[in-house]
């Protein structure tokens, strides 16, 4: 628990919405569990945040009010490839698929649940964590079926 703990407090989400209750509904309670949390209501925002912040994880709303979120998606891709979840009340199915083969790792679809944004989250970071120092899971250490390396 402590390690979960410790790894959420040097964990940074941007949070890209434009409606400040529901940027809140996401930013309070992850800051409570220790996240650092940044928020841009405006897509341009989002993205200058992104390049300076590094956030290890973004969640980005599609229907921004200056670029939509899948613009804001492909400029992302261009610069990062860290983990990012739509947060979106548009479920088409053209849609959805639209935005993973853009680039994003997720959908989260609003209305949504406290605990289920928070597993996502969760699951997503612990995936693609890079391995700890120690951990045995470097490259050197992986040895191949033959048992060379």
């Amino acid at each position: 628990m402590a390690e979960l703990a410790r790894f959420q407090m040097s964990t940074r989400i941007l949070v890209v919405e434009d409606d400040p209750g529901i940027s809140d509904l996401i930013r309070l309670p992850l800051a409570e569990l220790g996240y650092e949390v940044d928020v841009a209501f405006m897509g341009e925002d989002g993205l200058r945040l992104a390049r300076e912040q590094s956030p290890d994880l973004i969640l980005l709303d599609v229907l921004l009010p200056d670029v939509d979120g899948f613009t804001v998606l492909q400029r992302l891709r261009e610069f990062t490839s860290v983990p990012i979840l739509f947060i979106t009340c548009l479920g088409d199915e053209q849609i959805v698929a639209r935005g993973l083969e853009l680039g994003a790792d997720a959908y989260i679809l609003k209305p949504f649940s406290y605990k289920d944004l928070i597993a996502r989250i969760r699951a997503t970071l612990q995936r693609t964590a890079a391995p700890s120092p120690g951990s045995g899971e470097d490259e050197g250490s992986t040895a191949a079926a033959d048992g060379t390396k």
